[in-house]
């Protein structure tokens, strides 16, 4: 058993250990052994947490390895995409276009949050060998992002499809392997959906 109280994702570690995003703790990001055992801490809180109001936890976001042990971390409340390498104190890469943001600000729903706080939905984050597939949600636009990346912090692959209510829209990230996407929704009805990619 994780000792954690609340765990917002898992993902495979490297080296067989257990990525774990955690809400509510001074790290994002909690590796374990199979066996239970705290590994480390990675990804201190930002000071973006202490502006939230209301009984709201905040998002930790959402982590996977790279076959070369490289951790990838989405932050779902700064819009950024960042490459770990523990124990190493800073990230070897963070992608983040101020301008031209692979996360596109939303307008949040959280009473008593400012702008500066907005927050994306993530729908899902994978590696896959070399390259990443991150999902989200654009509730403004009511659109869905899938962007395919890869570790020189470029952005090679950018679909969107329709949200819900309207079109056939993927939903939440599943597994990638290869050119399959397998996806998943809830509404208007419970439903797999298998993707081949062309890129």
């Amino acid at each position: 058993h994780l000792p954690i109280p609340v765990a917002a994702s898992m993902a495979a570690g490297p080296a067989g250990t257990i990525l774990v995003t955690v809400p509510g703790r001074p790290e994002r990001i909690q590796q374990y052994s199979t066996q239970g055992q705290l590994l480390r801490s990675l990804v201190p809180t930002p000071a973006i947490d202490h502006t939230i109001n209301g009984h709201y936890l905040p998002e930790p976001g959402a982590a996977c390895t790279l076959a070369d042990g490289t951790i990838i971390y989405a932050n779902s409340w700064t819009y950024e995409i960042a490459a770990l390498s523990p124990p190493a104190d800073h990230p070897l890469w963070i992608l983040r276009d101020d301008n031209n943001p692979i996360l596109r600000p939303h307008r949040s729903e959280i009473p008593g949050v400012r702008s500066v706080t907005q927050r994306a939905a993530i729908l899902g984050l994978e590696c896959n060998k070399e390259s990443v597939m991150f999902a989200y949600y654009d509730k403004e636009d009511a659109v869905l992002w899938y962007d395919v990346i890869v570790p020189s912090q470029r952005l090679i692959v950018r679909t969107t499809f329709p949200g819900p209510p309207r079109g056939d829209y993927p939903g939440f990230l599943g597994s990638w392997e290869g050119r399959l996407l397998l996806t998943f929704r809830t509404k208007p009805f419970p439903q797999a959906l298998l993707y081949d990619l062309h890129m």
